[in-house]
């Protein structure tokens, strides 16, 4: 049994003392989105028209009703958002552009307070399907939007780094961007 323990205790110390190293670079990290590897997140983000970074300058919630037979009853809410963008990865938005959009929630969350203005300053990803112009509202999908990571923003660089030009879709990072990252 001696043997055994001493095996154990140079492997142990081998381990602590050489390190565990992975042969990965660290930007291997930031290589996973919502489970998906780099591969399957660019085959799965290409399918969205627009893909931006906001930042939220007001939003507020809205109560939705339905009648039925005569009585009103509670059917879902709406999440109204006005942002400015942040940056774009893909599509027509520009950096400074302000942006409107509109979250809907089904009722099976159930009633929830309506709030106003608590999202002001959050950073948000938006996947967006169709177009977005300028002063009007657009719909987003709960599952659509999601909060700042800078794990997330270093994966839609690398997605979208190589898709053109300012023309069909791609855009250089702006001042508001370089001051995101702190520089």
């Amino acid at each position: 049994m001696i043997p055994d323990l001493r095996v154990i205790l140079v492997i142990a110390a081998v381990t602590v003392l050489g390190g565990c190293r992975s042969t990965r670079s660290p930007a291997w990290y930031a290589d996973d989105w919502r489970g998906f590897p780099f591969h399957e997140a660019r085959e799965k983000l290409n399918d969205y028209g627009r893909v931006i970074l906001v930042c939220i300058t007001a939003d507020h919630g809205e109560r939705i009703e339905r009648e039925v037979n005569g009585a009103k009853t509670f059917a879902g809410h709406l999440h109204h958002y006005t942002a400015t963008v942040v940056k774009s990865y893909k599509g027509n938005c520009k950096t400074a552009d302000r942006v409107a959009f509109v979250e809907g929630f089904c009722p099976c969350g159930g009633e929830r307070p309506i709030t106003t203005n608590t999202s002001v300053g959050n950073l948000v990803f938006l996947l967006v399907d169709g177009e977005v112009q300028a002063g009007a509202e657009f719909s987003v999908d709960p599952f659509d939007t999601e909060q700042y990571d800078p794990k997330t923003d270093r994966l839609f660089t690398r997605v979208f780094k190589h898709r053109g030009t300012p023309q069909n879709g791609f855009q250089q990072s702006g001042p508001a961007d370089r001051a995101l990252r702190g520089g």
